[in-house]
Protein backbone atom coordinates (compact mmCIF):
# COMPACT_ATOMS: atom_id res chain seq x y z
CA UNK A 1 0.00 0.00 0.00
CA UNK A 2 3.18 2.45 -0.72
CA UNK A 3 1.71 3.71 -3.52
CA UNK A 4 -1.41 5.18 -1.88
CA UNK A 5 0.63 6.98 1.04
CA UNK A 6 2.79 8.13 -2.35
CA UNK A 7 -0.26 9.10 -3.94
CA UNK A 8 -1.95 10.73 -0.47
CA UNK A 9 1.02 12.67 -0.40
CA UNK A 10 1.00 14.25 -4.04
CA UNK A 11 -2.30 15.39 -3.14
CA UNK A 12 -1.14 17.17 0.12
CA UNK A 13 1.84 19.05 -2.53
CA UNK A 14 -1.42 19.92 -5.01
CA UNK A 15 -3.69 21.21 -2.06
CA UNK A 16 -0.56 23.08 -1.17
CA UNK A 17 0.58 24.48 -4.89
CA UNK A 18 -3.33 25.57 -5.18
CA UNK A 19 -3.53 27.48 -2.21
CA UNK A 20 -0.50 29.58 -2.79
CA UNK A 21 -2.41 30.44 -6.40
CA UNK A 22 -5.76 30.97 -4.56
CA UNK A 23 -3.63 34.02 -2.26
CA UNK A 24 -2.50 35.35 -5.13
CA UNK A 25 -5.99 35.81 -6.85
CA UNK A 26 -7.53 38.87 -7.00
CA UNK A 27 -11.63 38.30 -7.35
CA UNK A 28 -12.64 36.81 -4.38
CA UNK A 29 -15.05 33.84 -6.02
CA UNK A 30 -11.97 32.43 -7.54
CA UNK A 31 -9.92 32.80 -4.40
CA UNK A 32 -13.02 30.71 -3.04
CA UNK A 33 -13.07 28.22 -5.50
CA UNK A 34 -9.92 27.20 -5.24
CA UNK A 35 -9.38 27.07 -1.50
CA UNK A 36 -11.56 25.14 -2.09
CA UNK A 37 -10.40 22.65 -4.40
CA UNK A 38 -7.48 22.73 -2.41
CA UNK A 39 -9.36 21.33 0.50
CA UNK A 40 -10.82 18.79 -2.16
CA UNK A 41 -6.99 17.44 -2.50
CA UNK A 42 -6.61 17.25 1.26
CA UNK A 43 -9.97 15.66 1.41
CA UNK A 44 -8.51 12.77 -1.00
CA UNK A 45 -5.36 12.59 0.60
CA UNK A 46 -6.89 11.75 3.89
CA UNK A 47 -9.10 8.65 1.95
CA UNK A 48 -5.82 7.47 0.70
CA UNK A 49 -4.71 7.29 3.76
CA UNK A 50 -7.15 5.37 5.53
CA UNK A 51 -7.31 3.15 2.39
CA UNK A 52 -3.65 2.76 2.95
CA UNK A 53 -3.76 1.75 6.91
CA UNK A 54 -4.25 -2.05 7.31
CA UNK A 55 -7.44 -3.25 8.85
CA UNK A 56 -7.17 -3.81 12.38
CA UNK A 57 -7.45 -7.03 13.59
CA UNK A 58 -11.13 -8.07 15.35
CA UNK A 59 -9.97 -8.40 19.44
Amino acid sequence: MRNMSARAEHYREKAEETRVIAEMMQHPETKEFLMSVASDYVMLAGVLDHMADPIPASE
